[in-house]
């Protein structure tokens, strides 16, 4: 069956149709309830804003609740931040080992649209990234 909207709960009735007719629909059945999908659209307009020397406020637009495909009522929708270190300084073209470790910051709450990541390195360059994530922790 395909058009169905993921967390979704159901109800079905079924008939059978041949050479003589249709037959009576049949009861209806238990609810069933479609399994969540991950959000719809990506996290968009992200916006980093120095506050101190190593402290940095990142921004988004955050998605609809209809983005989130049903799901933005459990407490584990939201969004997840992560940022890693790429290096001193601009010549830098590679991330060490130890660079490559990215720290993350999960926010439970699809309206949440801002974290200050705090005690960054002086001098340091960082990738931040900004997705969206639901209870079955789906990132994308």
């Amino acid at each position: 069956m395909s058009g169905l909207n993921p967390a979704t709960a159901y109800r079905f009735r079924l008939r059978a149709v041949n050479d003589l007719g249709p037959s009576p629909w049949s009861k209806e059945s238990n609810v069933t309830k479609t399994l969540p999908a991950s959000p719809s659209k990506k996290v968009s307009d992200v916006r980093v804003t120095p506050i101190t020397r190593t402290n940095v406020r990142v921004e988004w637009t955050p998605l609809l609740e209809v983005d989130f495909n049903g799901d933005s009522s459990s407490r584990a929708a939201g969004y997840r931040v992560e940022y890693r270190s790429l290096g001193s300084s601009d010549s830098e073209s590679h991330v060490t080992d130890i660079e490559a470790m990215a720290a993350r910051v999960d926010l439970a709450g699809v309206d949440k649209d801002r974290v200050v990541l705090e005690d960054l390195s002086i001098g340091q360059n960082y990738e931040i990234t900004v997705s969206d994530h639901d209870r079955v922790d789906n990132a994308k």
